[in-house]
């Protein structure tokens, strides 16, 4: 389904007469099914820019503009006014990916020793004692880190075989 401006508005409008104030994503996706027009979330963030640049539109209150910002980090490639006009959820975001990339190669593939490319590898659980998905979005850094510190880097043929080895006959 396409949306208009008009229905960003009247759904984070909605929203926040649901909740009694200007809603965070997290409050709005909560809210969401209640709502006459329902954009996603991701949808409304992507086609306005941003969470609190859609909150702006629709006139409501908008949270962080006392919050220091911090600098760019290195190998983001961003300028310092995009990354500053992003909402907090996304800054945090984009420096979780960062400290997983640069994990990544950092570790190189613990079986074949592979480290060109960050997106060819992964984060292996050896001893299955998982607390998080390292994929999944919405962890703080410091947990992030945790979890990480309990796996192994594997490149992805690696990976594909250590989970998969024994389901096929090899010759």
């Amino acid at each position: 389904m396409s949306y208009s401006e008009q229905d960003y508005i009247d759904a984070l409008t909605q929203a926040a007469e649901i909740i009694g104030h200007a809603p965070t994503s997290d409050e709005y996706v909560s809210v969401r099914g209640q709502l006459d027009v329902s954009p996603s979330y991701s949808c409304i963030y992507n086609n306005v820019g941003g969470w609190n640049k859609a909150k702006e539109l629709a006139g409501l209150e908008t949270w962080g503009a006392h919050e220091r910002i911090s600098d760019v980090p290195q190998n983001v490639d961003i300028g310092q006014q995009e990354w500053e006009d992003l909402d907090s959820n996304r800054r945090a975001h984009i420096k979780r990916k960062h400290y997983l990339s640069k994990e990544k190669v950092e570790r190189g593939c613990k079986k074949c020793g592979y480290a060109d490319n960050p997106a060819a590898m992964e984060f292996h659980h050896p001893d299955q004692d998982r607390e998080l998905s390292v994929s999944q979005n919405g962890w703080s850094l410091e947990n992030l880190k945790n979890e990480v510190d309990k796996c192994v880097v594997l490149c992805g043929n690696c990976h594909n075989i250590e989970h998969r080895e024994k389901d096929y006959l090899t010759f």
